[in-house]
């Protein structure tokens, strides 16, 4: 079976970007993945479960690995990118209450079509250009 990979590039600005991994790469670790744009990057959140997770550079943090069809707040220090290669990761379990998710494919899709058959009541998207909901 061939496995075809694809490449996603992520643009951020300065401040807070809301950003959805997509895709699954061969090593999803944080240090891998911002590779040489580490140092543009101010520290990241993650909410899975009821529960905030932290990444900072250089510091011990709750979490290490993006997983792909989560959501995460990155605060970054300039315009940078951060590309991502792999395969389509995994539509995200919801839980009750709230959810940071992201689509599981670098395609576009309606979000009503992405969550036909789940139990939601909002979705609430951030605007990075204009820093607002």
């Amino acid at each position: 079976m061939t496995v075809y990979h694809k490449n996603y590039t992520l643009f951020l600005v300065p401040n807070w970007n809301q950003i959805g991994i997509s895709l699954n790469s061969s090593n999803n670790s944080i240090e891998n993945i911002l590779s040489e744009n580490s140092s543009n990057i101010i520290e990241l959140y993650s909410y899975k479960n009821g529960t905030w997770f932290y990444w900072f550079p250089n510091v011990s943090s709750s979490f290490n690995t993006f997983e792909s069809g989560l959501g995460y707040w990155v605060n970054a220090e300039e315009n940078t990118s951060i590309t991502i290669i792999g395969v389509d990761g995994r539509k995200p379990n919801l839980n009750i209450g709230w959810n940071l998710i992201s689509t599981n494919s670098t395609e576009p899709i309606l979000i009503l079509d992405y969550l036909e058959g789940e139990n939601w009541h909002s979705v609430f998207y951030y605007n990075h250009q204009t820093q607002d909901w």
